[in-house]
């Protein structure tokens, strides 16, 4: 299964009522929108995408999935 759908979906999906931080990962137009100054994906620019920042991090209360 695709990565964000398995990993993402349940919490940054299109159920509104479950949906955190106001992020829906699974469109394009919402998950590549800025929010606050900072999009999830950053078409061809990873390194200016917050998912990667935070499916790498190290720190426990930044890292995705918790």
């Amino acid at each position: 299964k695709p990565i964000l759908s398995e990993n993402c979906y349940f919490c940054h999906g299109p159920d509104q009522n479950k949906r955190k931080a106001k992020l829906r990962l699974d469109n394009f137009k919402d998950a590549t929108a800025s929010h606050n100054g900072v999009s999830a994906i950053v078409p061809n620019d990873p390194d200016k995408s917050e998912l990667i920042y935070r499916i790498f991090s190290d720190d426990p209360d930044e890292v995705m999935p918790p």
